[in-house]
């Protein structure tokens, strides 16, 4: 049996890209009464790779998750894919350096609480560009609480994983 050839960093960083593309995706499939509205679930692996990488990294993770979504949803370019992508740079711009100033003081909660807060003000933003207002302060009013609670429940998750499978560290991703 051949060893274990050790993973790169770039393998491991596509390996989460991978897997939040791929709950993205899944996650299109999940029909929520509100519009714009997703659980955040892709946004696990995000929280989990904040540990272990560095902010280009942590770019091309949650880039090529945006881009992937949009790709298989159908809205490439569209006006839901910037007011997106609009929340993905937001997230990267707010949680990346608040994770690594605090980390030693606040759970994934904490960082998945603002990621939502950060995504949700920079969607209303952006969707000011495409839409009337009336229509972007009724979707905000929904947006921002759901986005609350949800950040809740998927930074409880990404706690969960975390000390259950990784807290010493990434498993060997290598090839055999």
């Amino acid at each position: 049996m051949k060893p274990i050839t050790p993973s790169t960093p770039s393998q491991e960083a596509a390996f989460f890209a991978a897997v939040s593309a791929f709950i993205a995706v899944i996650e299109n499939w999940i029909v929520i009464p509100v519009p714009f509205f997703r659980l955040g679930l892709s946004n696990i692996p995000v929280m989990l790779a904040l540990e272990y990488f560095s902010f280009p990294y942590i770019a091309f993770i949650v880039m090529f998750k945006a881009v992937m979504a949009h790709l298989f949803r159908g809205t490439l370019l569209s006006i839901p894919f910037f007011i997106g992508l609009s929340g993905n740079v937001m997230y990267l711009l707010v949680c990346y350096p608040f994770w690594k100033i605090c980390r030693s003081h606040v759970s994934f909660v904490s960082v998945s609480v603002l990621s939502a807060l950060a995504h949700n003000a920079a969607q209303i933003m952006t969707a000011l560009v495409f839409l009337p207002p009336s229509a972007v302060r009724m979707i905000g009013s929904m947006l921002v609480p759901l986005g609350c609670v949800s950040g809740v429940i998927t930074g409880l998750i990404a706690n969960r994983i975390y000390n259950k499978y990784l807290l010493d560290g990434l498993p060997p991703m290598g090839i055999k």
